[in-house]
């Protein structure tokens, strides 16, 4: 998204170096549109394509495990499609000509923007989500519902990341499924020293490959250590 606003004018934050070096982007944007640009058709451009980047991964989730019926496609497309928050603030100011009311310049201008978007976050919208009686919550948001099957194998819950008798929403099964793990557990960071004092030891290294060689069985739901 920062990429794309950059090409409606001045990105201000963040700020170019970051974005060359590819670094994660900000949940918040900050630029200077050019003149002929409508700022809420940018906002909603923004909207747009980041919920396109959200439904290509529904897509690859659906691609692979939608035709096993283990996972509620109706539900998942619900959850997805009103996940996102976006919200738009903007205020016209002339940067180039004399400010002596200070009324136009950036500074007022950032700060009325900021006044602005503090009073619509505040007006949320809370929109009723789809819901079913009796149907088993997300465990990692109880807020939604559990997007897995009721009939759901050993062998399709280990495809699907789930750990136990974990439950995930339709979002969580996206940031579970798709693309590489990230995001490294708790627990295997809590290990973490333990791995290490054991790959510096020669005649322990045996013992990691039997630690590996389990927790690539299906129905484990563990994390491997690589040393």
């Amino acid at each position: 998204m920062a990429r794309e606003l950059r090409t409606h004018g001045e990105l201000i934050f963040p700020d170019a170096a970051s974005l060359a070096a590819d670094t994660p982007a900000p949940n918040k944007l900050l630029a200077l549109l050019k003149e002929h640009e409508d700022p809420a058709q940018v906002v909603e451009a923004l909207k747009k394509m980041a919920t396109g980047v959200l439904e290509n991964y529904q897509r690859d989730l659906f691609g692979t495990f939608g035709s096993q019926q283990v996972i509620d496609k109706d539900l998942v497309q619900n959850q997805v499609s009103n996940f996102l928050e976006v919200y738009g603030a903007w205020r016209l100011i002339d940067p180039h000509q004399p400010d002596p009311d200070h009324t136009t310049s950036y500074k007022s201008g950032r700060d009325e923007a900021e006044r602005i978007l503090a009073g619509r976050k505040a007006l949320r919208d809370f929109e009723q989500p789809m819901t079913t009686f009796g149907r088993r919550k997300s465990s990692l948001d109880p807020s939604r519902e559990s997007a897995i099957g009721p009939t759901v194998t050993a062998g399709q819950r280990a495809s699907l990341r789930l750990k136990g008798q974990e439950e995930l929403d339709g979002v969580s099964l996206i940031k579970r499924t798709c693309g590489e793990a990230r995001f490294v557990s708790t627990a295997r960071i809590a290990v973490d020293p333990f791995i290490h004092r054991l790959a510096a030891v020669e005649r322990r290294r045996a013992d990691l490959d039997a630690l590996n060689a389990l927790c690539a069985q299906p129905g484990i739901g563990a994390e491997s250590f690589p040393a």
